[in-house]
């Protein structure tokens, strides 16, 4: 190569090396956001973030003294607009804010100007690159724990039987720590060393709380999260505590929870049984005593009375040749019957033409109750004439009783709708001269002769 063309390439190199320089200078400003969940399309950036922007800027740039300097308040999508100040993001009026296209990193540029007083046409400024990071907080909900009562004044936990906790370091590569404070405000955690036997004194507060951390100590995100203590109910766990008792023996099972072991039934302070059930054979207080997980001894109460004669049957309801007995919910009936021998499961029965309706009852326990006398001449009052069956006409119970006497339906304006004897008139099919009255209430009376022998109501409904 020829010394002048040598020349002329270094030349060119130079000019060429010498554009491709940065035209200004940068400065870094590094940040991490903690969010529960990624920003949507776009990140609103307000007054506070610059603000926050314009500390950090300082505290990582210590060569730059606040006062001398300053970040003009405006935001840019390239360096070239943030050095040239042109073409910042979009202010939002309404929420007071820069709207920003989100990415993760989400890197912005500013501008920092030099200040002085009077401000000076030869004023340095820089550009300020800033990225920042979203990460995410430690995903957590506020647990309940259950422990055991050693006595009345002290309770037993196993911290580490906490639900998150357990989750989290079930998970293979599981990223978070954790610390147990009584208060948020304690600098010092619950050592670990006493989580499993963990001991609650009677007037401390039954909350606790854990601080959630990520093992990498870069990522600086966290959360609290809020244990409640408290004793286990296992009354709750079984079928019932409250029983009564008719001279039949039935199994009564304890708790059904399968951290319970080395059971125990008392009754009268005799032990009766080692196993998880007892048949239960008297009236009395009948202890089942257990040892749970925790190593606490707990106990519930199971108490046997005498069968009580209440009330079990709701109400009674009745067509002109069936009579239904509804009882009441958890009345622990399971079975009815008409001669207190013979037992049926259905509470229906059928055939029953007599005004006057006798029956039994067995409970759970094997108890039978009655004999129980119900009048049920007037539960029959309403009537459906659609034709399909079921309660198409009405009618009388005991109809023969009333046979000869005189009967008269009225509508609720007192016209006569049918006028002769109960026994040309019943069944009656909510008809009048072949034409369907509409749903209502109707009113009939039954005479003999000036005297009165019956009245009452019927609710028709035709649809």
């Amino acid at each position: 190569m020829s010394l002048l063309k040598f020349i002329i390439f270094g030349f060119l190199f130079c000019i060429f090396s010498y554009g491709q320089q940065d035209k200004y200078d940068i400065k870094y400003l590094s940040l991490i956001e903690c969010v529960d969940q990624a920003p949507g399309q776009y990140v609103y950036i307000g007054r506070s973030n610059l603000s926050y922007f314009h500390r950090e800027f300082f505290k990582q740039n210590n060569e730059f003294v606040a006062g001398d300097w300053e970040l003009n308040g405006s935001l840019y999508n390239s360096a070239d607009d943030a050095n040239n100040d042109s073409n910042p993001y979009i202010y939002d009026i309404e929420s007071r804010s820069y709207l920003v296209p989100y990415n993760n990193p989400l890197i912005i540029y500013l501008r920092l100007n030099q200040v002085t007083m009077p401000p000076r046409q030869d004023n340095k400024h820089y550009v300020v690159k800033s990225v920042t990071n979203y990460l995410k907080y430690p995903p957590v909900f506020n647990t309940t724990l259950d422990g055991c009562e050693i006595d009345e004044n002290n309770q037993k936990y196993n911290l580490n039987e906490d639900y998150l906790i357990k989750e989290f370091r079930s998970i293979l590569g599981n990223p978070y720590n954790f610390e147990i404070f009584r208060k948020t405000t304690d600098i010092s955690p619950i050592p670990e060393s006493e989580w499993s036997n963990f001991i609650l004194r009677k007037g401390e507060s039954n909350k606790l709380y854990v601080k959630v951390t990520y093992k990498d100590g870069t990522i600086p995100c966290f959360r609290f999260y809020e244990i409640t203590l408290k004793l286990v109910d296992y009354s709750i766990s079984m079928e019932n505590t409250e029983y009564e008792f008719c001279g039949t023996p039935f199994l009564v099972e304890g708790p059904n929870d399968s951290n319970l072991s080395n059971f125990e039934w008392t009754h009268n302070g005799i032990v009766k049984s080692t196993n998880k059930n007892i048949t239960i054979d008297e009236i009395g207080k009948w202890i089942v005593s257990f040892e749970n997980n925790l190593g606490c001894r707990s106990s519930v109460t199971v108490n046997v009375i005498p069968e009580k004669i209440w009330n079990r049957i709701e109400k009674i309801t009745a067509t002109s040749t069936s009579v239904v007995i509804h009882p009441y919910p958890n009345a622990s009936i399971v079975g009815y019957s008409l001669d207190g021998v013979n037992f049926q499961s259905s509470n229906r029965f059928d055939n029953q033409t007599d005004p006057i309706f006798t029956f039994y009852y067995k409970t759970k326990l094997g108890c039978i109750f009655g004999p129980f006398t119900m009048d049920v001449a007037t539960n029959f009052n309403f009537f459906t004439p659609n034709g399909d069956g079921i309660n198409d006409k009405w009618d009388l119970r005991g109809k023969e009783f009333y046979k000869n006497y005189v009967l008269q339906i009225f509508n609720r304006s007192g016209k006569s709708l049918a006028y002769g004897k109960v026994i040309d008139i019943l069944p009656w099919n909510g008809k009048v001269n072949n034409l369907t009255l509409p749903s209502d209430t109707y009113w009939y009376l039954i005479t003999d002769g000036d005297k009165t022998i019956k009245t009452g109501y019927i609710v028709l409904k035709n649809k």
